[in-house]
């Protein structure tokens, strides 16, 4: 069984707090420490998802979001809240609207929409959808600008 220390003496907390800062932490502490927040900061890095707004006479407000320089959501017809929302509720991730970390991909979305372009060379992270989703957005794929397909096609 575990030994519950409880410092009710105030000089003993004071005597340890003093130690602590007298002596400072040990290399292993420093080590541990450091290893801690990289760890920390790269966890940072690769999940934090930013995202930015476009709007264009096709779509009206067209949002799109990416995380690890990848996109991961491109919507419209819905206002910013629930496009946040909607990335809240699939990513636990921290989300923040950052325009200039999406300017290429929105650049692209918006020559695309203009008609001056047919194709994308965005990198993309489909991971979050299910195959099925996956299968069917490649399908997609094969169908001409401008053309229109049914299920069934």
């Amino acid at each position: 069984m575990k030994e519950n220390k409880n410092f009710t003496d105030k000089s003993q907390v004071e005597e340890m707090l003093d130690t602590l800062f007298r002596e400072g932490p040990t290399n292993s502490m420093m080590i541990e420490a450091e290893m801690n927040l990289k760890e920390s900061l790269e966890y940072i890095k690769e999940s934090t998802i930013f995202y930015g707004t476009l709007t264009h006479p096709t779509t009206g407000s067209l949002f799109l979001a990416m995380r690890r320089d990848q996109v991961i959501a491109i919507d419209f017809g819905i206002d910013e809240e629930k496009f946040v929302a909607k990335l809240e509720k699939q990513f636990d991730f921290p989300i923040y609207c950052q325009p200039e970390k999406t300017n290429i991909a929105l650049q692209q979305v918006k020559v695309y929409l203009d008609g001056q372009r047919a194709n994308f060379d965005l990198p993309t992270d489909i991971s979050i959808l299910t195959d099925f989703q996956q299968q069917v957005l490649q399908a997609t794929q094969q169908i001409p600008r401008g053309r229109i397909a049914t299920y069934m096609d």
